[in-house]
């Protein structure tokens, strides 16, 4: 594969990813999630584990 090519891939590649943007737009739309562990404590507790 020459580096054109290469670069061509790539180009078609980052233009088909979402703006950031676009992924906002979709995260705004989610619900929001509560978990019942905050996520820090979990991560401590997984790597306590370990």
């Amino acid at each position: 594969m020459s580096l054109s090519e290469y670069l061509l891939v790539e180009i078609r590649q980052s233009a088909e990813r979402p703006t950031v943007a676009e992924i906002r737009d979709r995260l705004e739309t989610r619900t929001p999630v509560k978990p019942s562990v905050p996520p820090a404590d979990m991560i401590r507790m997984e790597r306590d584990i370990r």
